[in-house]
């Protein structure tokens, strides 16, 4: 656990990318450590709008979609009569395999957004735990991360961040350990490349990363110093145009 923190520690300071990974993990060690962070009363009000499962609490509205696309497949919402389907902000939804299903979790007290989530068990009756694809939001709704958690609970494998406006702002690749680790490419609100290069155990490569203009042309001749102030400028940039990617 304490390893863990430690990279929780680390990945904050990445700024976006960091912000997103560091909110998800925390997310997610909380689910396994102790259960949802938030908690709704039972009693909350609920009600059907259309096929939308609308539940009002704490102040706020959260709506739950009939079905939802995610990871090639269609996801059915749970009876949400039962209210252990629905607990913390957290309402499951079924697809075909009896051993997997989706979570869609709205956080109500963190404030720090919401997910998708699959998770998967070994076989019936036993555990479901985070398992597969997850997409994480950001309390805006500005910006979405797709990655994967793997068999350690950690993210592996290859990442993509978003732009606000639903363009791929990185692409990365996480290692077991939960590093990134392996080739990158960033890029601009625009979808042309804004630089590439290669992570060393979340160490960013300077001196062999290559940075682009808009038209796609290479700056050459960058110092180190100005290589890490490009970097910087892409972390910060977000695009005009927001998009709200929740499940509608």
């Amino acid at each position: 656990m304490a390893a863990a923190f430690r990279f929780l520690a680390r990945g904050y300071r990445m700024v976006n990318v960091g912000r997103i990974a560091y909110v998800s993990m925390f997310l997610l060690l909380v689910s396994l450590g102790k259960g949802c962070a938030c908690s709704l009363d039972r009693s909350a009000n609920t009600k059907l709008v259309g096929n939308t499962l609308v539940v009002s609490a704490e102040g706020r509205d959260y709506t739950f979609p009939k079905y939802i696309d995610f990871d090639g497949q269609q996801w059915t919402r749970s009876d949400w009569r039962e209210s252990r389907h629905f607990e913390g902000g957290v309402c499951v939804y079924l697809g075909q395999d009896a051993n997997q299903r989706l979570t869609y979790h709205q956080d109500s007290q963190l404030k720090v957004g919401w997910s998708l989530q699959i998770e998967r068990r070994t076989r019936p009756g036993e555990p479901f735990v985070p398992k597969g694809k997850k997409r994480l939001f950001d309390s805006e709704s500005e910006c979405m991360f797709d990655m994967t958690v793997g068999e350690s609970g950690f993210f592996d494998g290859a990442a993509r961040n978003y732009y606000s406006n639903g363009v791929v702002k990185l692409d990365c690749i996480y290692a077991p350990a939960a590093e990134l680790q392996g080739p990158a490419t960033g890029y601009y609100p625009t979808g042309s490349v804004w630089w590439t290069g290669e992570f060393q155990r979340d160490r960013f490569d300077y001196e062999n990363a290559k940075f682009y203009d808009e038209s796609g042309g290479e700056i050459k001749g960058l110092s180190l110093e100005e290589k890490e102030k490009l970097k910087r400028s892409w972390s910060d940039t977000t695009s005009s145009s927001w998009k709200d990617c929740r499940p509608q």
